[in-house]
């Protein structure tokens, strides 16, 4: 988060929020006695990746032909942005796609894991949109899928969850579209971490897109972009 004293780490309080000392996934967190009003702070993405990968397809719906192997792809460190910053239309996209997801923080390294070792590596989990620039063009797909901006990530970092029992929910411009829940999960999460381990060493900080798992739709500007997980809150975007 952002105050009058710089960007800084922090805890949600009844008062506002409980600065930190430190880094929450990492082993010199400390919580401090300073406790900022919510009206003197923004939000900031919660989280500073350097490894991003995303998931496709990951969960069943008609017309969706899920794979045996989980499809993955990268995003980049710039394309991450907090709750409430604008998504950027571009004039080389003719509109773009909102994909709400539940987005995991790693809190151990990875690499090589098995199932279990994985979820054990899950820090906490945070809402996402995977934004995707049209039409869908799988030779462009660092561009569709990476470009500056489209992967709107908030509003907290959340821990203690079921995250096997999360409803999922997107909505555009306050009219919900659709919804899914995280039990659904064709490879379950643990999986899906234990593959993407085989090939790209995780970090703790490092975040995944799981997958949506519901309708994307099309968005275009001036449209708001609403995604909703339980226990994590509402991450809100708009198109400009």
């Amino acid at each position: 988060m952002k105050t009058t004293q710089g960007a800084a780490w922090a805890v949600s309080a009844a008062d506002g929020f409980r600065l930190g000392r430190g880094c929450p996934y990492q082993p010199d967190w400390q919580l401090s006695d300073t406790v900022i009003a919510a009206a003197e702070a923004a939000l900031l993405p919660p989280v500073v990746p350097k490894t991003i990968i995303g998931a496709g397809r990951s969960y069943p719906a008609p017309g969706v032909e899920v794979p045996d192997i989980p499809p993955v792809f990268a995003k980049l460190p710039a394309s991450i942005i907090g709750p409430g910053q604008n998504v950027r239309a571009r004039p080389v996209f003719q509109s773009v796609m909102a994909e709400g997801e539940l987005v995991l923080v790693m809190g151990k390294t990875l690499r090589d894991a098995s199932r279990q070792d994985a979820e054990n590596a899950i820090f906490g989990v945070s809402a996402g949109n995977d934004v995707t620039g049209l039409p869908i063009d799988m030779e462009r797909l660092l561009q569709i899928k990476a470009a500056d901006g489209f992967g709107p990530v908030g509003p907290c970092i959340a821990t203690g969850l079921d995250i096997n029992t999360l409803d999922i929910s997107i909505a555009v411009n306050g009219e919900r579209i659709a919804s899914g829940n995280t039990r659904d999960h064709a490879y379950g999460f643990g999986g899906l971490l234990s593959y993407i381990s085989q090939y790209f060493t995780l970090e703790p900080g490092d975040i995944v897109f799981t997958g949506s798992p519901a309708i994307a739709p099309e968005v275009v500007p001036s449209d708001t972009m609403t995604v909703e997980v339980t226990g994590v809150g509402r991450l809100e975007n708009s198109l400009l």
